[in-house]
């Protein structure tokens, strides 16, 4: 295996090596700050615009835009258009899902201009009603609810997804509704109203969830911090290589990429900023109080001020996987990000030196306590191997996947047979080959790649 190379400035050939993107990015590079001051107008808000614009600078150093444009400047400029529209219509559609008629506004969000300090807090206090009347819902409930007015998907949809009738999703949507207007309504002193005065707090009431749900209130000091926010440094690299890839952070923090992985980084004026968009990365982070580092990943958010740990995500489109943090020196705070948070019910965890947690989608968050040596086994595949202790088949096979170029297709019958042991990176295909001499497993190698099934000649077990 190739030795990783030493830790320097990132390049724009660092970040897409191959591809037409590499010509697009530099001129996105030069254009940056016209494009945000486009993108403003359009949106009339200079932090959406920050986010559309990242988020199209992402896209092209990632090497996902293939085309080789005549004119790049324009080019980046319709994508920054398109985006913006698209940016536009989805805070309509979140908009309509909660207000229940065109002329009901969102109340004032915490930090507007027009909005006093008591009405800050009674918003605070509004919203923390309603998200505590969530939680006291029953969780089959509360989940339906979230899913139909959050995510706008259809009662017929639901209902096959729930296994009951659409009348069935239909009783459980109102019976969160009544559930939360009563909830709003008593932290209010209110007496029982007709049906026009119940409409209008209805209306109340979703136009609180949007705000739940658009990060705005309950999670207001994040909504202000981002738009007291300045962008002072940005980059995002994908790790091609089959190897473990070093970048260095402007603040003298360092991140270690995985093979196949890929993180956007963003230093604002407050706080620093890394979105690891798939893979793993290691973190050495250089201390800095009053300027937090926060780690995104899927619904998944962890924030430290000075410490050295890991992140690795499995987590798919479908929220499929898990997701892991391991601490090895120093504590880090691990909470829910997103609307998703409501479902899960999670609060944040606290990690110390030697300490991880698997966040597994439907299972309860729990820390493993702190081993002796752990800390030293953070990120092992840095060094160019990984451990296994009793660990599924299909699962170790999928985590090596990105350290080889052949397929790997494992049988169902098989998947679940514990692996345990290290395994060397540069040879992957070395320990697929030696797996039917440890399980009862043949591994058959195909033109599409190896297939592992079950065996019909006894092998000892392994581990």
């Amino acid at each position: 295996m190739n030795p990783p190379a030493p830790c320097t400035a990132p390049t724009t050939a660092d970040v897409s090596p191959n591809g037409a993107s590499d010509g697009l990015l530099a001129v996105f590079q030069h254009q940056y700050g016209a494009l945000l001051r486009y993108v403003a107008r359009r949106l009339g808000n200079g932090d959406d615009a920050q986010e559309v614009v990242q988020e199209l600078g992402a896209r092209l150093s990632l090497g996902t835009e293939q085309t080789r444009p005549d004119n790049p400047r324009a080019y980046l400029f319709a994508m920054a258009h398109n985006m913006a529209a698209d940016h536009l219509r989805q805070l309509q559609r979140k908009r309509q899902l909660f207000v229940a008629h065109a002329g009901d506004a969102l109340p004032e969000p915490e930090g507007h201009a027009s909005a006093d300090t008591l009405d800050r807090h009674l918003h605070r206090e509004a919203l923390r009603e309603v998200a505590l009347a969530l939680h006291a819902l029953p969780e089959r409930t509360r989940e339906i609810f979230l899913l139909s007015r959050a995510e706008g998907i259809g009662h017929d949809e639901l209902a096959v997804r729930y296994g009951v009738t659409r009348s069935t999703i239909e009783r459980e949507v109102i019976r969160a509704t009544d559930r939360l207007h009563n909830a709003l309504g008593h932290w209010r002193g209110d007496a029982p109203a007709g049906l026009a005065e119940r409409g209008r707090k209805r209306r109340s009431l979703q136009a609180l969830l949007g705000m739940l749900v658009l990060g705005v209130g309950a999670g207001g000091a994040a909504w202000q911090a981002q738009r007291e926010s300045r962008v002072e440094w940005r980059q995002a690299w994908r790790n091609p290589q089959r190897w473990a890839q070093p970048y260095g952070l402007p603040d003298g923090s360092q991140i270690v990429l995985d093979a196949g992985s890929a993180a956007e980084i963003v230093f604002e004026a407050g706080r620093r900023h890394v979105r690891l968009l798939r893979g793993s990365a290691w973190f050495d982070v250089a201390h800095a109080p009053e300027r937090p580092f926060v780690v995104d990943m899927a619904d998944v958010r962890v924030t430290v001020l000075g410490t050295r740990f890991a992140v690795e995500s499995e987590r798919t489109a479908q929220d499929d996987g898990w997701i892991e943090v391991h601490v090895a020196a120093g504590r880090v705070a691990v909470t829910p990000r997103g609307w998703r948070a409501w479902l899960s019910g999670e609060r944040e965890v606290v990690l110390g030196a030697a300490q991880r947690m698997r966040i597994v989608p439907g299972l309860p968050w729990q820390a493993a306590p702190a081993q002796a040596g752990a800390a030293e086994e953070v990120a092992p595949w840095r060094n160019g191997r990984i451990g296994f202790s009793r660990v599924p088949l299909k699962e170790a096979v999928q985590r090596l996947a990105r350290y080889h170029d052949r397929s790997v297709q494992v049988d169902e019958t098989v998947a679940a047979l514990p692996v345990s042991g290290d395994v060397r990176l540069d040879r992957v295909e070395d320990w697929l080959r030696a797996l039917p001499a440890a399980l009862p497993v043949e591994l058959r190698d195909t033109a599409a790649g190896f297939f592992i099934d079950a065996s019909t000649i006894p092998a000892r077990p392994l581990g």
